[in-house]
């Protein structure tokens, strides 16, 4: 989108996360835009969006005198480390629980609980992929793979982990959780 900056200090647009419609106030310093001719243009910070927790950052450049023009991307989510905590002994490494991290995770799977169990109407497809990549994650584990007792345990996980890395909707995810339930599995 081309912004009018003609004696301005800062462009300043309503951004609308384009998953939820939420609206945020950004505000893009023309200065430092025409103080960087060598680059020409400046990467903002990514703009998290409060309601569905889609990352989005914007890029700011100068399109002619009194014009810049903002161009704002979705951020793909980060792959989940390929980490695990110790286990008991040497391959039997755990997943880390959901519950004990940091930032976003926590929220996006208790919203995707809540929906499931019908007291959250909406869920948002960057909450959909993230809780489908944290199931993938866990499912993952060392643990599994090495307390499996048959090879029929084994075909069963792998063809759970090959319907995760499927999995686009609230319901596929489900079917999965519930796959891995009667294997004695349970990543929530």
């Amino acid at each position: 989108m081309k912004i009018s900056v003609k004696d301005a200090d800062a462009a300043v647009f309503d951004f609308v996360c384009e998953d939820c419609k939420e609206r945020y106030p950004l505000s893009v310093p023309v200065a430092a835009i025409r103080s960087a001719p060598q680059i020409g243009k400046i990467i903002g910070q990514f703009v998290t969006c409060a309601r569905c927790q889609q990352e989005w950052r914007w890029e700011a450049k100068q399109a002619g005198e009194d014009e810049i023009e903002v161009d704002i991307q979705r951020r793909e989510l980060p792959a989940f480390p390929d980490c695990y905590r110790p286990g008991p002994r040497s391959g039997l490494e755990l997943p880390l629980y959901w519950r004990d991290e940091q930032g976003d995770l926590p929220k996006v799977i208790a919203a995707f609980v809540n929906h499931g169990a019908g007291h959250l109407k909406e869920i948002y497809p960057a909450q959909v992929e993230l809780t489908r990549r944290y199931i993938e994650y866990f499912l993952k584990a060392p643990c599994w793979r090495s307390t499996a007792s048959d090879a029929g345990t084994n075909e069963d996980l792998d063809a759970a982990i090959a319907a995760i890395g499927r999995a686009k909707t609230p319901e596929d995810i489900r079917q999965v959780i519930e796959a891995t339930l009667k294997l004695g599995i349970d990543p929530l």
